[in-house]
């Protein structure tokens, strides 16, 4: 997929997060009792938790998390290598 295409998709994506973030905070602040609305909260908060936690750990097992400068040097210099 074109990456133009990904960050497109990444920012629509994200903005309707939001927007559904927003509708049941606001939401919830009025109804704090119904159930129905606390379970969709809360499936969201796992939903997002679940993101999270791939998200990690495809950066990790892509190489481009948690490394040093040094690291990242290398990695960098590796890839221009490999072009030449």
């Amino acid at each position: 997929m074109p990456i133009e295409e990904l960050k497109q998709q990444t920012i629509e994506y994200t903005q309707q997060l939001n927007s559904l973030y927003k509708t049941l905070a606001s939401t919830i602040q009025q109804q704090p009792e119904n159930q129905e609305l606390i379970k969709l909260v809360e499936e969201l908060n796992q939903c997002c938790h679940r993101v999270e936690k791939h998200t990690k750990e495809l950066l990790v097992s892509a190489g481009v998390m948690n490394q040093t400068a040094e690291q990242q040097f290398e990695r960098d210099l590796q890839q221009v290598m490999e072009k030449w």
